[in-house]
């Protein structure tokens, strides 16, 4: 969670005034455009994405009306309608925003200019909210080839931009070949004689939550409350990116089992985002999810519903449909409620989350695999097993655009070969699926340095790939 720019939110009365004041702006008058779009980055800040959206547009309209088409006032404009769009999980929509904004700069500066890499990079993070992370990740590449040439080697953005490679990486489920990349990160701010505590919360954030990836908790665990630590000492530190320090921690505790120890820490969060002004409600409905989840493990279940239904009304009542957090909400519903036998109310709420995924997102994205796969064994659970299947397929042929390591990939696999040899359909499929798991498991397997606790776990987490294999090949042999 972004925990925004306090200064620029505060001064948005002022903002507006002067922005007021540049209704009737002329062509000659740049300060006017600049007024416009700084008002839009506060309004941005402040949560309030339904007029950052209007205002956005019309900034942009204006430029294309009054300048030529390759300014670089239009590129910023685009650059800007594009991450408005971005944050009310437009993503696809916004694509050709930001491509744009990236022509016009290439156009005007020259090659290898720094400036260049800040419009790469922020393509490269539409890319990976649209799942193409292998693109996002050869797009943040490309901006840190073009900073570590034109930029002094200590300077911030190079670590910051080795911190995107990496969750890029991380997001394909490669976070062994990330790891190195997430500590080189941190060793380049560490070298500074003055670094700066937030973007070292930010790069250690990035190394805590790769190793979880990696099942190592125990080894997060630290460095998720260096980062606390880091952003509470930090002078004039946003006690929402405090917040979110907490809430980290606590989930990562909740991964250990550690619930009554995280309880108090998910509160903390929730407090702190309840009291944030201007309102934050995307936020506050993500910590009350987690809280929600935390109670519901240690049994709270009655006050972990009524969380999961706040959440959901408040991500109904202040986003968008499609944002992220509103499928995000309705499907935790279906989660908790699938938890408690309670299958038909919580089909609705999977088919919903489903819905809005397919209605915002591009077809390939792995949400949508995993809303599918919800809704199937939601389905399976009901008795409705025939609804599964077109389900599983979408949710399989999606991860198939994953690395064959990457977890959801062999769950996927898995799970597809499973339903197909409980229908007692096709056992030749049903054997290419399971060694497909199976190869993917053995690669991923591979990735840990040493037989770590992590890598038994995950070895006991595939335990059903091997049961699998050795039942296909039995089944064959009976028939032959």
């Amino acid at each position: 969670m972004d925990a925004g720019t306090p200064q620029r939110s505060l001064a948005h009365p002022a903002l507006k005034t002067r922005s007021q004041r540049c209704e009737a702006a002329t062509r000659e008058d740049e300060s006017c455009f600049g007024v416009r779009l700084e008002m839009v980055r506060a309004l941005l800040d402040a949560g309030d994405l339904k007029t950052a959206y209007s205002e956005a547009q019309q900034a942009l309209a204006h430029a294309e009306r009054t300048l030529p088409v390759d300014h670089a006032d239009i590129g910023a404009a685009a650059s800007l309608f594009a991450r408005v769009m971005d944050a009310t999980g437009g993503y696809a929509g916004s694509e050709g925003y930001h491509r744009r904004a990236l022509a016009i700069a290439e156009k005007r500066l020259p090659p290898g200019d720094p400036r260049l890499a800040d419009a790469i990079v922020w393509l490269a993070e539409n890319l990976q909210h649209q799942g193409r992370y292998f693109d996002a990740e050869q797009l943040q590449r490309s901006a840190l080839a073009i900073r570590e040439a034109g930029l002094r080697s200590d300077d911030p953005a190079i670590a910051r931009t080795l911190t995107a490679v990496a969750a890029a990486l991380d997001q394909q489920g490669r976070a062994s070949v990330a790891e190195p990349i997430h500590r080189a990160a941190i060793q380049k701010l560490e070298k500074r004689v003055r670094a700066d505590p937030q973007q070292l919360a930010l790069s250690y954030a990035g190394l805590a939550r790769n190793l979880a990836l990696q099942a190592q908790y125990d080894a997060a665990e630290p460095l998720f409350r260096k980062v606390l630590a880091l952003r509470t000492q930090a002078t004039g530190s946003n006690p929402l990116a405090i917040a979110s320090a907490f809430s980290d921690l606590a989930i990562n505790l909740d991964a250990q089992g550690r619930y009554d120890v995280a309880t108090a820490l998910h509160r903390w969060a929730v407090a702190a985002y309840r009291a944030a002004s201007p309102p934050r409600p995307a936020d506050l409905a993500s910590v009350l999810g987690d809280l929600a989840g935390n109670l519901a493990a240690i049994g709270a279940t009655e006050e972990a519903e009524t969380l999961y239904q706040e959440a959901l009304e408040l991500a109904w009542s202040s986003q968008p449909p499609g944002h992220p957090a509103l499928s995000r909400a309705l499907n935790d519903l279906g989660a908790f409620l699938a938890s408690q036998k309670r299958y038909r109310q919580a089909g609705a709420y999977y088919k919903r989350a489903l819905g809005l995924l397919e209605y915002k997102l591009p077809a390939g994205h792995p949400e949508i695999a995993a809303a599918a796969e919800n809704l199937a064994l939601n389905r399976l659970a009901l008795g409705l097993h025939a609804d599964a299947r077109p389900l599983l397929l979408k949710a399989y042929e999606i991860r198939r655009a994953l690395p064959p390591s990457h977890p959801d990939r062999i769950a996927g696999a898995w799970l597809l070969g499973w339903y197909l040899s409980f229908r007692r359909e096709s056992p030749q499929i049903v054997r290419s699926l399971y060694a497909e798991a199976e190869q993917g498991l053995h690669e991923r397997l591979r990735m840990f340095k040493d037989h770590s606790s992590a890598a038994r776990a995950e070895t006991r987490r595939y335990r059903p790939v091997f049961r699998g294999q050795v039942r296909v090949a039995w089944e064959l042999a009976v028939q032959r």
